[in-house]
């Protein structure tokens, strides 16, 4: 993948918004602001200096809110060590892990707590593996029902059933979903299970926009707006529980990626 970088400035108001442009082999245009607070924009070789400062000040408020709470965040909490007292989140909510002696080794719900059992409980790792195989098949079972409910209630007009994307399970370090054009595939991250079903449901909106509107500009916000009309308000809890679910990675602005 070819990539070059240069840098730029927009000013909104007082502020004087610095960014860095990664020119790659893509389609659009994407916004990230990195946990120290640096904007990188990522462009298509052919966008313009002047399509890109647009874009910029377009999504200044947004870029200065997260700059703002770059700033204030503390370093994200390390990776879990699957000891029993440790927090872990499932479908927005938190739960204590504990973690009891027993075989064969299990995974389940008993609020507040997510109990695990193993043969060697003071073996991390082993409990981790555990963990995280739960977590991927709570994502298949939730997601795909969340997924098939939407498909549903989708305006036939504009989305024929015949044209229905499908749906697959990708673990994305940066993002929580995407939208291949190629495949008609909608890819999801397996760490949205961690994250409400109203965040869920918004995700997966804003990909299925994309089947009618590949660009992030006002026909898409039309479109997304109309599929679900509080999606700015999830879209905000997602940004505030990226740095605790998606560890040290740029937060990125989903109605300015691909």
């Amino acid at each position: 993948m070819k990539t070059t970088s240069e840098q730029g400035q927009v000013q909104f108001g007082s502020a004087l918004i610095p960014y860095t442009v990664e020119r790659r082999t893509r389609r659009s245009l994407a916004l990230s602001v990195h946990p120290d607070g640096r904007l990188t924009v990522v462009a298509p070789q052919a966008a313009t200096a002047q399509e890109i400062a647009e874009l910029v000040h377009k999504r200044a408020a947004w870029v200065l809110t997260q700059q703002e709470r770059a700033n204030a965040t503390p370093t994200p909490a390390m990776a879990p060590q699957y000891c029993s007292g440790e927090s872990l989140y499932h479908l927005g909510r938190q739960y204590r892990l504990r973690v009891l002696p027993g075989f064969p080794g299990a995974v389940s719900l008993d609020p507040p707590q997510l109990v695990v059992t193993t043969r060697d409980p003071r073996n991390g790792p082993a409990v981790g593996r555990l963990v995280e195989r739960w977590y991927r098949e709570q994502a298949q079972q939730v997601l795909e029902e969340v997924f098939a409910r939407i498909l549903a209630q989708l305006p036939p007009l504009l989305f024929p059933v015949a044209e229905h994307p499908t749906m697959r399970l990708l673990h994305m370090p940066r993002r929580w979903g995407s939208y291949v054009a190629r495949t008609n595939t909608i890819q999801l991250n397996p760490a949205l299970i961690k994250t409400p079903r109203a965040c869920i449901k918004y995700i997966i909106i804003h990909e299925l926009t994309h089947l009618r509107q590949p660009r992030h500009d006002r026909p898409f916000y039309d479109l997304q707006t109309r599929l679900l009309p509080d999606w700015q308000h999830w879209e905000a809890r997602l940004q505030e529980l990226e740095p605790l679910l998606l560890t040290a990675t740029p937060t990125v602005d989903t109605d300015a990626s691909k």
